[in-house]
């Protein structure tokens, strides 16, 4: 789905830049989303947020939170 109509930007192409490590703002500054019209804005931040998550979905993991086992039988 297009995110961004202005800079044709993807939700996919910024879940992979998410994956890769990048802020919202390194995000933004590469694709421009979200800086001609600004109706994407809100988009833009809520989709890099959202992909930010942990997979158990909640915006910071409980103490007990599988989620925090996983990451440290990864690492």
């Amino acid at each position: 789905m297009i995110v961004c109509v202005c800079h044709a930007v993807s939700d996919a192409r910024m879940k992979e830049l998410v994956a890769s490590g990048l802020s919202e703002h390194e995000i933004v500054r590469l694709t421009r989303a979200g800086t001609s019209c600004g109706c994407c804005a809100d988009a833009v931040k809520t989709l890099v947020a959202a992909s930010q998550r942990p997979p158990c979905g909640k915006d910071v993991p409980c103490a007990g939170c599988a989620c925090l086992a996983q990451d440290k039988a990864a690492a």
